[in-house]
């Protein structure tokens, strides 16, 4: 991937100076050229995020993660289960993303309330979801 970034500056010593915001613009154009192509072949990709608990830290990222989906034009669904919830009921859900063929890919907010939740979890995720 070649990105063509605006602003940038050659230096005396031959180096090149990027500022960071013509980075960022340019890396966003490439992902939004790339899932405009994906959606006008057919292929809109979506991806999941998967939250248990309010805890403030991940749903910051998760807002974050929603709105960043957004700009781009990719699917979000976004999946919070209350802390008291069943690990049986949560791998169930767990499940359901991870045999839906419309999803992309799984970002599992975490720490979970466990660590053992977790490593049972990140079992549950083919590998072409991680």
């Amino acid at each position: 991937m070649v990105l063509h970034v605006k602003n940038a500056e050659e230096t005396s010593d031959m180096h090149t100076l990027l500022k960071g915001a013509p980075v960022r613009d340019a890396i966003d154009q490439d992902i939004i050229s790339r899932v405009e192509l994906l959606t006008k072949a057919g292929n809109t990709p979506k991806i999941a995020t998967f939250r248990i608990g309010e805890d403030d830290g991940e749903k910051y990222y998760e807002g974050a993660i929603i709105k960043r989906a957004g700009k781009y034009g990719i699917d979000c669904e976004s999946v919070v289960l209350d802390e008291a919830v069943s690990q049986s009921t949560a791998e169930e859900e767990l499940e359901r993303l991870n045999t839906d063929d419309n999803i992309d890919g799984i970002i599992m907010l975490m720490p979970f309330l466990s660590q053992s939740m977790e490593n049972v979890y990140e079992h549950f995720l083919t590998q072409q979801r991680t």
